[in-house]
């Protein structure tokens, strides 16, 4: 399909860039229609979960979409609308039928979030989904009311994303990784990553950490029976654990970087908070749905820079660090647990308050795909974030000026805008203020 034929309602290609909206003013698409006995067939949809559609008949990956960038945009009412849509996707309400995918993808995108789009603005978020995320419900009431709960405290969070868009950038670190000498190179990893995390050099830290994870892709292509040897694993992890208990020990190179996580917190024991965070991003990282997986990469991200970032986050604590309730929600109050429970009711009658907004048909949807939509529709608007953390900014838009420049700067130009990878990561300072005008839009 020939996208440049579909002209994106928000895109000013005199300006080549997006126009200021957020989800208070953006366009929305009609309500859609729902087959008739849809209610019961969605309930034998056999497919892969972004091909699902959910309970009122929106594509499965629209209501991701939309859900995550509601919690981004501090609105907990919206969010909760489509975490009842993805989680009833293919659920029952019948206590005693086993809860479909929906359920189990509304936790993972919490999960994710947590660390993407919340991070170190409000850890405590991170060591909640820790606690939470298999978690054993009596009933389909019980667990959807707790994700419900989850969903308004990350819509109320303060802010940042300076964790994802260190994911993204690619760094030489200073010491090759040599898997002839594979043993002597562990070591050496070990050593230098220790050395930068107490020095507070994440930059180094994650380029170490990115080259282990290039080699431990490179180990599962060639079928390497024996890419991390357990001589070398266990002599390295003597006299660490996390939560008192030993490290796990996996063939995965990238598990090196708990280890040497580990050998550092046990070096500064009254980081408690610090330890804390921790503990929590090593649980998620190891849970089955993420280990190993593109995602569990932002938790051992968190961890690092919790790390490294030390003497900042300690002090900050972990108490929860929320929004006004009044610039959340539209009556300016919180709700009650009857309150939800009462919201719940109405979409379980087919109650939608919210159309799908424009904004949200990124470039992980199809509607998004068709209009051309990448990754400069998801910088200039799927991204904004309404509370940023103010005292993370600066780290963020390093970052993400990092990203840019180490992964498009052979492109002719980046996007749609016209500009070289060079001339966009310089135009970051108005996107900057272009977030300041949108909050504006938001109040």
């Amino acid at each position: 399909m020939d996208v440049n034929n579909n002209k994106d309602p928000l895109f000013d290609p005199v300006t080549g860039h997006y126009l200021e909206v957020t989800m208070n003013n953006a366009p929305r698409d009609r309500l859609p229609h729902k087959p008739e006995n849809w209610l019961d067939n969605r309930l034998c949809q056999n497919n892969p979960i972004h091909s699902l559609f959910t309970y009122n008949h929106f594509p499965y990956s629209i209501a991701s979409s939309s859900f995550q960038a509601s919690i981004r945009q501090s609105r907990p009412i919206e969010a909760i609308q489509w975490a009842l849509e993805m989680a009833r996707a293919d659920s029952d309400f019948n206590p005693n039928v086993k809860r479909g995918m929906g359920v189990t993808n509304v936790w993972t995108r919490l999960a994710v979030i947590a660390a993407e789009d919340v991070g170190l603005a409000n850890p405590m978020m991170v060591v909640v989904l820790s606690q939470v995320l298999d978690k054993k419900y009596n009933n389909f009431d019980e667990e959807e009311m707790a994700i419900l709960n989850a969903t308004i405290l990350m819509a109320r969070s303060y802010k940042s994303r300076f964790l994802d868009w260190s994911c993204h950038v690619n760094i030489t670190p200073d010491k090759p990784f040599d898997p002839a000498n594979l043993n002597a190179s562990l070591y050496l990893y070990h050593n230098k990553i220790i050395e930068h995390l107490k020095t507070g050099n994440h930059l180094q830290v994650i380029a170490y950490f990115k080259t282990l994870l290039h080699y431990a892709a490179y180990d599962k292509e060639s079928k390497n029976k024996d890419p991390f040897p357990s001589a070398v694993f266990n002599a390295l992890c003597q006299g660490v654990s996390f939560q008192n208990k030993k490290i796990k020990y996996y063939k995965n190179k990238g598990q090196l970087i708990w280890i040497c996580l580990a050998t550092v917190l046990r070096d500064i024991p009254s980081y408690q908070n610090v330890i804390k965070i921790c503990e929590a991003c090593y649980d998620l990282d190891h849970a089955d749905r993420f280990r190993w997986k593109g995602e569990s990469s932002l938790f051992t991200t968190c961890a690092i820079m919790a790390v490294c970032l030390r003497d900042q986050v300690e002090p900050r604590g972990l108490d929860l660090k929320l929004a006004p309730i009044e610039e959340c929600f539209p009556g300016k109050q919180d709700l009650t647990q009857e309150q939800i429970q009462e919201l719940r009711t109405r979409h379980q009658n087919g109650e939608i308050w919210y159309p799908v907004s424009e904004i949200c048909k990124d470039k992980h949807t199809r509607e998004g795909k068709t209009l051309g939509r990448g990754l400069q529709h998801f910088m200039e608007l799927k991204m904004f974030l309404r509370h940023e953390d103010k005292d993370l900014k600066a780290l963020n838009d390093f970052y993400l000026r990092y990203a840019i420049l180490t992964n498009y700067s052979a492109l002719p130009t980046f996007d749609k805008s016209g500009m070289t990878a060079q001339q966009y990561a310089d135009w970051i300072p108005e996107l900057r203020q272009r977030f300041e005008r949108m909050v504006l839009i938001e109040k």
